[in-house]
């Protein structure tokens, strides 16, 4: 496969992969054999994850969920706080950082 475009075949064969586990080593290597583009956007978004957070000084993280035939990915913020007063502020930095993230992945 030249990695330009993947094509119906491609396609079909996409939905027999079981994403049940994207985390595993062996179906990401797997996956990123047969669609680099694709895993080079998921990469692209897990950096631009991971940049917000540091910016924001909070905890983000792109997810994944998935079954045969189809993978989900989602932008999380684990909201975390040691008190009630610290709680807001903790909120508002999460919100923003999932704002700046969500609108960077969106760029083309």
């Amino acid at each position: 496969m030249d990695g330009g475009s993947y094509g119906e075949e491609a396609g079909a064969e996409s939905l027999d992969l079981n994403y049940s586990d994207f985390s595993d080593r062996k179906l990401r290597a797997e996956f990123e054999r047969k669609y680099p583009l694709v895993q080079q956007r998921i990469q692209y978004c897990e950096l631009i994850a991971e940049e917000a957070a540091k910016k924001h000084g909070v905890h983000l993280e792109l997810r994944s969920s998935g079954s045969k035939g189809i993978v989900v990915f989602t932008l999380a913020a684990r909201i975390s706080a040691q008190d009630s007063a610290s709680l807001g502020k903790h909120v508002d930095a999460c919100v923003a950082a999932l704002r700046d993230a969500y609108a960077q992945a969106m760029q083309p």
